[in-house]
């Protein structure tokens, strides 16, 4: 027995996982700033699934490899946070201003069309 959202499931149910994930889906399409923190992997889903809605990823997390970091300028999107200072980062991240976020999840939209693997643009740009 588990909980999913405050739902009591036996095993694994396949309808309140689907909800839990759209649930999440829809939160973080929803959000401006999404999370990031260092996981059990180099990377973390977090940071694509940002990526993807739009959400400017905020990587908290000293050791965090970007993807293809020597073609792509992450910092047009991503705002790096170390991992020893989370309490200011509420402060840093309210200072952002209106234009900045615009600028930040188009270009986080930008970015996740180059590391797509779906799409074959990640593909090409390892062939390149």
């Amino acid at each position: 027995v588990s909980t999913v959202r405050g739902e009591t499931v036996k095993g694994a149910s396949s309808d309140a996982t689907r909800r839990h994930f759209l649930d999440t889906a829809s939160r973080t399409r929803n959000a401006t700033f999404c999370l990031v923190p260092s996981g059990y992997t180099a990377s973390s889903r977090r940071f694509y699934e940002a990526l993807a809605a739009g959400c400017i990823p905020v990587v908290v997390s000293d050791q965090f490899p970007l993807p293809f970091r020597d073609a792509l300028d992450w910092n047009r999107a991503v705002v790096r946070h170390g991992q020893r200072d989370v309490a200011s980062l509420p402060r840093r991240l309210a200072a952002i201003g209106a234009e900045e976020v615009a600028r930040r999840r188009a270009a986080a939209l930008e970015l996740f069309d180059r590391v797509d693997y779906a799409s074959g643009a990640a593909v090409a740009m390892l062939l390149d």
